[in-house]
């Protein structure tokens, strides 16, 4: 992050020098100018990846277990989230699964394929109703959008429960 955000400053204030990520956290959102570095650090370490699983362990499994709900779609989604964040970065992961997925017959890919295919139209149906949770907070209108995008969800959900 550090790096990338200094790219950054240094293409959007190109008359300005930055020593490090801070100084461009500074002059893009000037509501951090009162806080250190370590003030800083000790806000966002919440927002580290372990953090945010443990949240959503929390959140997706725990809580909604304890209310007799069994999807678990965003728990199920983090160990693939790992796996695929290995091809974005480059880790052994994407190595290993391209190697196996040339050792298996075509109908294995397809079915591997049609996987990843369910799982990105559920994250997207998540993601557009989170979108529109959040719309509602401010603006009522939203509130038959996110019904049929719940409405269509859960669809999704049953048609997967019966694959």
């Amino acid at each position: 992050m550090g790096s990338a955000y200094k790219r950054a400053g240094e293409i959007l204030f190109p008359e300005k020098s930055f020593d490090d990520v801070f100084d461009v956290l500074k002059e893009m959102f000037p509501e951090f100018e009162g806080y250190s570095k370590k003030d800083i650090r000790n806000k966002t370490t919440k927002f580290n990846y372990r953090q945010i699983i443990e949240f959503l362990y929390d959140l997706f499994y725990i809580q909604q277990n304890n209310q007799g709900n069994e999807n678990n779609f965003l728990v199920n989604l983090i160990p693939e989230y790992s796996d695929l964040s290995s091809y974005v970065h480059g880790g052994p992961a994407a190595d290993q699964s391209i190697l196996s997925l040339s050792k298996i017959g075509l109908s294995a890919v397809e079915d591997e394929l049609i996987e990843v295919f369910y799982k990105t139209i559920m994250l997207s149906t998540h993601f557009s109703s989170l979108l529109y949770m959040f719309a509602l907070k401010f603006n009522g209108n939203y509130k038959e959008v996110f019904i049929n995008i719940q409405s269509e969800l859960n669809k999704l959900l049953k048609l997967k429960q019966m694959s």
